[in-house]
């Protein structure tokens, strides 16, 4: 399971985010909220992802980063690297630092959550997408990328049967990097199998 607490907080739109919060009132509640999980309730299938929102720095990325023993993933949450062809810069930037920082780390790293709400460039997979991730070795090697919900009519960032979008993520998905689940074979066997 992969569970990202108290996310996106270098944003002011949450309680626990930097309007509300020091970075160490953060950093406390991460660590409690991991020490909780692993140690009162017994959760050792937890892989904990730390994910701010999008950021201009390795310092301020690493701002309220909780420690390497609480967390086993770096992330980004980036809604505004990602929303359209003149801003993709942003991402490339912020996936060549968390390479250099993960790496630093001993960590993996990932777009934690991103996506267009409603989709309405009908080649964003494929032309915003997939070329920031392709860019260079540094933005190749992020673990994943996790588009948002689809929570209402309005208010969508993956597409469904008959959207505009529909068939460039399909493209999407057959291109050679990415790798959806359908593309794994075996992985439930045990070895008796």
């Amino acid at each position: 399971v992969l569970f990202r607490p108290w996310h996106e907080m270098n944003g002011g739109w949450f309680w626990w985010g930097r309007t509300a919060c020091t970075p160490d009132e953060y950093k406390k509640l991460y660590r409690f909220t991991v020490d909780y999980l692993r140690n009162e309730k017994n959760f050792h299938q937890v892989i904990f992802v730390y994910s701010p929102g999008g950021f201009k720095s390795a310092e301020e990325y690493m701002r309220y980063y909780p420690g390497d023993a609480w967390v086993d993933v770096m992330g980004v949450d980036d809604y505004t690297g990602l929303n359209n062809r003149n801003n993709t810069h942003m991402t490339i930037s912020m996936l060549e630092t968390m390479d250099s920082l993960a790496s630093a780390h001993s960590k993996l790293f990932a777009i934690t959550e991103t996506g267009l709400e409603t989709i309405p460039d009908s080649t964003w997979f494929t032309g915003v997408v997939l070329p920031t991730i392709k860019t260079n070795p540094s933005t190749m090697k992020a673990a994943w990328v996790l588009f948002w919900r689809n929570g209402r009519p309005d208010h969508f960032y993956a597409p469904f049967p008959g959207h505009p979008s529909a068939a460039d993520f399909i493209k999407f998905e057959e291109d050679s990097v990415t790798l959806f689940l359908s593309d794994i074979k075996g992985i439930y066997k045990t070895p008796a199998e």
